[in-house]
Order: structure tokens, then C-alpha cells, then sequence
């Protein structure tokens, strides 16, 4: 038999009780809830993060973006599913209505998982800060005129706001001599 320093047997004892044990037991289950806690919290923002992956990329809203560089073509009305302008000035400017409110729309969406935590923030920014200062630089115009429209909509945009912030610091930070 072996000999266990002194005071060991009383802690065996007192770790092997049904009281400790239930404690034990308590505590692992616990640990255990903690960690799927916080894993599950961020498989779903990673997982948000691709659903919004997905839909900036779909050829409607990458479109959308193109058109509000400057760039569309006669394509645009097509992949967008818009009715071409009539010679009588039906629909002239739908165009340009629709995607504004499309690429406006997806960035404030981005930017409301963003500031509800349900959204990875920091690896949206790092790949999109370029769209997100674009947007805001295109559409700021329109929603300031929103919110001082006496209607109420003060905080219209607040979240697309926030995010444009974040991605001037990431911009000025990470490139600061050509911004």
C-alpha cells in the first residue's frame, strides 16, 4: 500500500461525497452550457455574415452598386427587372430610385447586424469598408433629407451612419497616406 501525504485522504474523501460530486457535476454542465453558449453565438454570426455574402453578391445587387457608380448599361434594366424607359418619360429616373434603395438598403442591413451584435463586424469592414464609404458618400444626401423632413425618421440610416465611421477609422488606419 502507498502512502498518500497527509491530509490527501480527507480531501478524497471529502471530493467523493454525494455533495461534492453534485457540485462537480453542476459546475462541468455549466462549462459545458458556457462554451455552446458562446460557440452557437458565433457560428450564427459567421453564419449571417455569409447570408449577407450571398446576397451582395447576387447579379441584382451587384447591379444595384454598379449603377450607382455610374456605370449602367442597357443590361441594367434586364438583370435588374425594370421596364425601359417610354419615349413619353414613363419610368424615367425608376432606375435610378430602385438601386439606390437596393444598395442603400443592404448596406443599413449589414449595418443593423452589425449593431445588434448578430453579425461579425470586423471582417465585414475589412472587405467592404470601399462599398460602405461608396454608399454613404451616394446616398448621404438622401438621407439627411429624410431625417430633416419633419416626419419623424431622426434616426433613419443611424446604423449605416455608425458603420460608414468604422470603415473611415479601418480606412484611415490601414491606409493613411492616400486617404
Amino acid at each position: 500500500m502507498f502512502c498518500l501525504p497527509e491530509g490527501t485522504e480527507q480531501w478524497i474523501v471529502a471530493l467523493t461525497s454525494p455533495a461534492a460530486t453534485t457540485f462537480i457535476i453542476g459546475a462541468a454542465g455549466i462549462a459545458v452550457s458556457i462554451i455552446t453558449y458562446v460557440f452557437q453565438k458565433r457560428q450564427l454570426r459567421l453564419r449571417a455574415l455569409l447570408e449577407v455574402f450571398s446576397v451582395l453578391n447576387l447579379p441584382e445587387h451587384r447591379e444595384a452598386r454598379r449603377v450607382t457608380y455610374g456605370e449602367r448599361s442597357d443590361a441594367s434594366y434586364d438583370i435588374l427587372k425594370i421596364s425601359r424607359p417610354n419615349f413619353d418619360g414613363a419610368y424615367v429616373g425608376e432606375l435610378e430610385r430602385v438601386v439606390a434603395d437596393i444598395f442603400r438598403g443592404d448596406m443599413n442591413n449589414a449595418a443593423t447586424l452589425i449593431y445588434h451584435g448578430l453579425m461579425d463586424e470586423t471582417i465585414f469592414v475589412e472587405e467592404y469598408w470601399w462599398i460602405i464609404l461608396r454608399c454613404w458618400d451616394n446616398t448621404k444626401d438622401t438621407i439627411n433629407k429624410r431625417r430633416s423632413s419633419g416626419t419623424g425618421a431622426l434616426s433613419y440610416m443611424r446604423n449605416l451612419e455608425k458603420l460608414n465611421s468604422k470603415a473611415e477609422k479601418y480606412a484611415k488606419k490601414r491606409f493613411q497616406e492616400g486617404f
